[in-house]
């Protein structure tokens, strides 16, 4: 549930969950998922293409949005693309064909802040791929991963604009499989 502040803040968020209204083009796609000191995972996937604003609507006026983009954000917004594919997933940014990836079955289901919020961190990885930094550097663990953790501290920063609390920012970023460790890591790296 949103308290009164978040639900003010986000009136201007549209989300189109079941994509209607939408002229998308159907995509198959197939790559590689690499697991770190195991073998890659070939997945394909299957689903729509369409516009990111017929999917995700008021992002551009996004203080944190705009703060991030600055004068690109209508190139950022006419460009870029959305892949709604079947399966399970959450979202990621796909940097071979330059979109952002999401499962039909988050986009339809996931509670409205969290969606949001990943919707901004993944807008942040899109930044950075776009300014050529390597979103995948196995260096670093996922936790410590310099990408990571700048887009985890704007979404950490964006959900204390919402009113988030402590508690409710550590349930957004909690993941089943972190280890207690990544996890006391990862609240520390983003600042939550």
């Amino acid at each position: 549930m949103l308290n009164g502040k978040a639900e003010s803040l986000l009136k201007g968020i549209k989300i189109n969950r079941k994509l209607k209204g939408i002229k998308s083009r159907a995509f198959h796609h197939s790559h590689e998922w690499l697991q770190k000191d195991s073998a890659p995972i070939k997945i394909t996937l299957h689903g729509r293409l369409a516009n990111f604003t017929d999917v995700f609507s008021g992002f551009k006026g996004v203080p944190i949005v705009k703060r991030n983009f600055g004068k690109h954000i209508d190139k950022l917004f006419a460009k870029l693309k959305v892949g709604v594919f079947d399966g399970p997933g959450y979202v990621w940014v796909d940097e071979e064909k330059n979109r952002l990836m999401i499962s039909k079955r988050y986009l339809e289901r996931a509670v409205l802040v969290c969606l949001y919020l990943d919707v901004i961190h993944e807008l942040i990885h899109f930044r950075q791929h776009m300014d050529g930094r390597d979103l995948w550097d196995e260096r670093y663990d996922y936790v410590d991963r310099p990408t990571e953790m700048e887009a985890y501290r704007v979404s950490v920063k964006e959900a204390k604009r919402l009113g988030m609390n402590k508690k409710e920012i550590a349930r957004y970023l909690y993941m089943k499989w972190l280890t207690k460790e990544q996890f006391r890591r990862l609240l520390k790296n983003a600042k939550a």
